[in-house]
This record gives structure tokens, C-alpha cells and sequence, in this order.
């Protein structure tokens, strides 16, 4: 992703953030296992993050720690 599209999206940023780029195909609990939410697929799929991922911008805010999560899917 570009670093305009980033900047776009996402303002600046201090550093302190970690951007992920995921692979075609992944589901949503792929995501929040790369994200250390979850340390399993299984374990996002019993909390509800077993779907697709949504198309566009989205937030959620997961786990204990409530994390939050900030996802760009460009179709």
C-alpha cells in the first residue's frame, strides 16, 4: 500500500503504530491472530472473527487489552 494511502486513511502516525498487510484470502481470524488478539484461529472463530474480511474501512476494538484494530481492504 502506499504511503499516501496510509497517510490518507490513517493521519499521521507517531511510530508507535504496526502496520500489517495481509494476504488475499485471509479471513478476519487470520488477522486477529497475526495481530496476537488470539493465539489461534479457532480460538477468533469462537469469538465471532471466523467471517470475511470486510470490504472498504473498519474498526473493532478486540480483545483484553481492548486493541484496536484499523482495517483498509481495498476490493
Amino acid at each position: 500500500m502506499a504511503q499516501r494511502v496510509i497517510d490518507l486513511f490513517f493521519g499521521p502516525l507517531d511510530g508507535t503504530e504496526w502496520i500489517m498487510r495481509f494476504i488475499p484470502g485471509w479471513t478476519m481470524a487470520q488477522i486477529m491472530v497475526n495481530a496476537d488478539i488470539f493465539p489461534s484461529v479457532t480460538q477468533a472463530h469462537e469469538n465471532g472473527y471466523g467471517g470475511p474480511i470486510p470490504p472498504g474501512y473498519s474498526q473493532h476494538i478486540c480483545g483484553k487489552n481492548r486493541r484496536r484494530i484499523y482495517i483498509l481492504n481495498q476490493f
